[in-house]
């Protein structure tokens, strides 16, 4: 299995087929694509992404969504939620993101692991 690959996470067609250009300029293998939350789910256990990218259509969902992917995730894996109705995101993290350029998606892919305290 590739290290640093991303799984998307989302059915706003439009938004995935940019992340995935967005993945693939900033070279970072595309492990997999989950339609909704239930599949994103069994693909993090299988796959192990480094890097969860997920559209958010309705800001009302935020929090259900943001909980059920960390509640999926074991160690160290970047969240990434991408809202469908504007252009921004929210980078859960320890870092601070501004903007999401292919350069930062290829820095939080092939980070290394922060150890958890």
């Amino acid at each position: 299995m590739p290290e640093g690959g991303a799984l998307i996470v989302g059915s706003y067609e439009l938004l995935v087929r940019g992340l995935e250009e967005l993945l693939s300029q900033a070279g970072i293998p595309l492990l997999g694509r989950a339609h909704d939350l239930a599949e994103a789910r069994s693909l993090i256990q299988t796959l192990l992404p480094r890097l969860i990218i997920a559209t958010v259509e309705e800001p009302s969902t935020l929090p259900s969504i943001l909980t059920a992917l960390l509640t999926a995730v074991d160690g160290d894996v970047e969240i990434l939620l991408v809202s469908v109705g504007d252009a921004s995101g929210l980078l859960v993290t320890r870092r601070v993101v501004t903007r999401v350029t292919p350069e930062i998606l290829h820095a939080l892919a092939v980070a290394e692991p922060t150890p958890s305290s």
